[in-house]
Parts: C-alpha cells; structure tokens; sequence
C-alpha cells in the first residue's frame, strides 16, 4: 500500500515526522474527542505514549526527533516509533531505536520494520544530510524536495487529512 504525504508534528515536546499508510483510515478511531487542533493522528501517537510511558520514555527523553510509520497489518493499526539520537555526536549517522505497536500495545513479535518503511527511513536519512541545521530539517516541507522523487513508487502524492476527511 503507498504511503500519503509526511505530516510534522509534536509528541512530547519531541518533533515527529509521521508517514500514514493508505488502510490506516480503518484503524483510527472515529468516536476520540482529540484536544481542540489535535489531529486524530496527534491522538493516536499520544495515545500510544500515554499507554507505554516507561516503554519509550528512556529513548525518547534522549531522543532528538521521531519518525513514525503507520500501517496495516492483519487488520491491526501498527504504528513503528522510531526515535533518533546523537544526531551531532555520531559520525555516521543519528542511532535509531525503534519501539512497534499493535494498536496501543508493544508488539516484539513482528519485525522492525517493512521494506516500504526501510526506503522511507533511507530517504529520511539522505534528506536529513542536506541540512546543517537539525530544526531546519524537521520543518522542511517534504512534499517540495526531492525526497517525494525518490519516494515515488510507494506514495501516493496525497495528504492524509484531505483524502480521510479527518
């Protein structure tokens, strides 16, 4: 399934790039009440942190942005959190950690990741590198670089919101 185009937003006082999947709109509840300009999205992700604060809490304090993917499987909403840090310190890269979810839950029987969200990690990555500054890059608007050229074959040149009647 392709991807829509990339949403920024906050969670926890940390930036996250969230890529939904076409098939999440099946998943994400209709009946939530988010905080007035939440996205049902923003609800979800914080949702999940509520939920798991000592699961992700380590990682993510130290974290310095996340990337979430979300996505179907077997019917389920699984959402893929995963959390960057040492961003300067590291040479070769920020360190990735990921945390996966079922629903809400942890799930530590299902991979890391899939092949369509290792490409968009990749990209990521190579987009992040054309920024010297690390706020710069969280702000970027995807969909006017040549990270949405690269990511073609798996996106759908939509926005979630407009295409789900969020």
């Amino acid at each position: 399934m392709p991807f829509y185009n990339p949403i920024q937003t906050w969670i926890v006082r940390k930036p996250m790039i969230v890529y939904p999947c076409h098939g999440i709109e099946e998943h994400i509840p209709r009946d939530v009440n988010p905080e007035k300009g939440e996205s049902k999205i923003q609800y979800h992700l914080k949702s999940i942190r509520n939920r798991n604060a000592e699961e992700i809490a380590i990682i993510n304090n130290l974290g310095e942005y996340n990337i979430s993917i979300l996505w179907d499987h077997e019917g389920d909403l699984m959402t893929d959190w995963w959390t960057f840090l040492q961003v300067e310190e590291w040479g070769s890269g920020p360190l990735a950690y990921v945390n996966v979810f079922r629903k809400l839950e942890p799930d530590k029987d299902i991979g890391d990741s899939a092949g369509g969200g290792l490409m968009v990690l990749g990209a990521e990555e190579k987009f992040r590198r054309t920024f010297k500054d690390l706020q710069d890059y969280i702000d970027a608007d995807r969909t006017k670089h040549q990270i949405m050229e690269e990511l073609k074959d798996i996106m759908s040149g939509k926005d979630y919101f407009i295409s789900s009647n969020e």
